[in-house]
């Protein structure tokens, strides 16, 4: 059987046009396609280790903000009423008490998503600007 290349999940997304972004392991920043280099290129192509590749979130307008939309599956993090920092299962091991979390658009892919969209929110009900 054959290996599959370590990196024909990115591929695959170009192939079918997806907006695909990049980061060097060891970084915290993702950047854009157009930012790699022909050797990170040919680097990509041969198979080397040290990117990661994801599809870039989907972003909507709160007020004068643009934040990264909530995901509507799977796991995430949110933020509760009282400020706390929660995980979601997506599962059993959620709080029945959070029940719709995700259904109500609360729930975010990263925790920097979940508090950028908190105080997105906070900032438009307190009319605060940006």
């Amino acid at each position: 059987m054959k290996k599959e290349h370590p990196h024909a999940q990115f591929f695959r997304w170009t192939a079918d046009g997806e907006d695909v972004q990049f980061q060097m392991i060891g970084e915290n920043a993702w950047h854009p396609l157009e930012d790699l280099s022909q050797e990170d290129y040919l680097d990509i192509f041969t198979g080397a280790n040290g990117f990661t590749f994801r599809i870039k979130p989907k972003t909507i307008p709160v007020g004068d903000r643009e934040i990264e939309a909530p995901i509507k599956s799977g796991p995430g993090y949110f933020i509760t009423d009282t400020g706390h920092e929660l995980s979601w299962f997506d599962d059993e091991r959620d709080r029945s008490s959070y029940t719709g979390m995700q259904k109500r658009g609360r729930v975010f892919a990263s925790i920097e998503a979940a508090r950028a969209a908190q105080e997105a929110i906070t900032a438009l009900l307190t009319r605060e600007p940006s």
